[in-house]
């Protein structure tokens, strides 16, 4: 279902036979590929850290937006996430931030079934910038990352990406989320930076083209 008034949105959790020809889904739809242009579901929130979720050895200027221009795998705009991971210690060996990017909350809840699936695109910039993936919270707070869900390579959703995966190309990240979140409704989708390492240093990419579809686009 689509909203059209004096200024161009559109909040894409939406009825699948919308300018769809596939047959109407059982389950909930969202994409984005952040292009305000063609009516597509911006950010409600940039640069901005789940206050829920806090961080943890990661310091500023810390970004999470949409920006416009070349560099996007789809159309002309991309989210951007930047940041840098500070020193560790003993008793906090680890780092971390999570950015809020989409609030779900105030729409009827579409739950979860057993066949959704999220996608997306992501443009590591620098090594650590393949520590970043999407997360998912959902209305009785369930995290994505706290369940063992893994991506269409099987590595933890919460990890990002392999060491091997190339820099500064998109990659695709695929999950079926159904498999471990089946009857939740997602609440918030987030921008997670999470690293075990000793690691310092920047954290950077491009996010692109998001979708959560039923069935799983796998």
């Amino acid at each position: 279902m689509s909203f059209f008034g004096g200024k161009i949105t559109s909040y894409c959790w939406y009825d699948a036979n919308w300018n769809n020809p596939a047959p109407p889904s059982t389950g909930p739809s969202f994409r984005t590929s952040f292009e305000n242009y063609y009516c597509e579901r911006m950010p409600d929130w940039e640069n901005s850290l789940d206050p829920y979720e806090g961080k943890i050895n990661v310091g500023g200027p810390l970004y999470c937006q949409v920006v416009t221009g070349p560099g996007a795998r789809v159309g002309r705009a991309y989210l951007r996430y930047d940041g840098w991971s500070t020193p560790t210690s003993s008793t906090q060996p680890f780092h971390y931030c999570y950015f809020r990017v989409f609030n779900l909350s105030e729409w009827p809840p579409k739950k979860i079934g057993p066949e959704t699936g999220l996608s997306y695109y992501i443009y590591p910039r620098d090594e650590l910038g393949r520590k970043v993936s999407l997360d998912l919270v959902c209305h009785d707070n369930t995290r994505l990352r706290f369940t063992d869900a893994v991506d269409q390579n099987g590595r933890p959703m919460y990890r990002g990406l392999s060491s091997d995966t190339p820099l500064k190309q998109w990659s695709p990240v695929k999950c079926h989320i159904g498999r471990w979140l089946a009857g939740k409704a997602i609440n918030k989708i987030l921008v997670g930076f999470f690293d075990v390492s000793y690691n310092e240093g920047r954290f950077s990419g491009r996010i692109d083209d998001i979708k959560i579809t039923d069935p799983f686009e796998g």
